[in-house]
């Protein structure tokens, strides 16, 4: 049972793709209402619960004790391992030797490399973002003839 809890908390990623688990209130409640349900079987639940479920507990209470304390050492064992190994190691130390990203194929490793290895977005010196016009002009004559009413491209060249 807290495995596939331990699971959920552990791979669910926040940076650099999705926001981080925090944020997401109803996963929260759902984890935490888990947590405690799952804490109530494994302790001191209820015959009706022993019977429909066709449990056989352990007789005294420290051995139930020490379910929830295996748990939890496998939450944080996952946890580290998965910071640790996964993400220090394995993405920050070998993925950069044995992986070029500037040559790969798929396209959000290309701008991924961009975006990290040089200055974005890359403006040239000579490119001049003004619109052409005078005090006196119109913004239909400054947009040369394209103007945008209720969502419509209207163009009066054509």
């Amino acid at each position: 049972m807290f495995q596939y809890i331990a699971t959920a908390v552990v791979f669910s990623k926040g940076k650099p793709y999705r926001k981080p688990i925090n944020t997401n209130k109803y996963l929260v409640c759902s984890i935490i209402i888990m947590i405690a349900i799952c804490s109530y079987i494994t302790v001191h639940p209820a015959n009706w619960i022993l019977d429909t479920l066709e449990m056989i507990i352990p007789p005294f209470h420290d051995a139930r004790l020490m379910i929830l304390v295996i748990a939890l050492v496998n939450f944080f064992a996952a946890f580290i391992v998965e910071e640790l190994l996964v993400d220090c190691l394995m993405d920050k130390k070998l993925k950069p030797k044995f992986f070029n990203m500037e040559r790969s194929k798929k396209k959000y490793l290309k701008i991924q490399y961009d975006l990290s290895n040089g200055e974005w977005p890359l403006l040239e010196q000579n490119e001049d973002f003004s619109l052409p016009c005078t005090q006196n002009s119109s913004i239909k004559s400054r947009l040369n003839g394209i103007y945008n009413e209720g969502f419509e491209i209207v163009d009066e060249k054509l």
